[in-house]
């Protein structure tokens, strides 16, 4: 039997993870900081898969039906939740960490 979740990046997180990468990379010319962003959230799905409940969960958003947690990854947050009857994880977005990301759940 397997007991991996199925881990989905939405649209929005796509966006937010290239928007990201970059600005790392071609702005601040930085492009192996840009690619080690990359690896961990590589390794970020890996973990995910198998573990979906260790992470933190965002105490200040409530939503009827949904509980979203969060990963910190170098000073940026993914947002994620979990369907536990589908056994998939939604990464649902990317934010710099220094931002009010709450609000734009």
């Amino acid at each position: 039997m397997d007991d991996k979740y199925e881990v989905v990046i939405t649209k929005k997180c796509k966006i937010s993870l290239n928007q990201i990468c970059g600005y790392i990379k071609n702005i601040l010319d930085a492009e192996i900081a840009s690619n080690n962003l990359l690896d961990k959230f590589e390794q970020l799905i890996k973990t995910l898969e198998v573990s979906p409940f260790i992470y933190q969960k965002v105490e200040r958003y409530k939503i009827l039906d949904k509980e979203y947690r969060k990963v910190v990854i170098k000073n940026y947050i993914v947002i994620y939740d979990v369907d536990e009857e589908n056994k998939k994880v939604y990464l649902d977005n990317m934010f710099y960490g220094g931002s009010n990301y709450i609000n734009k759940i």
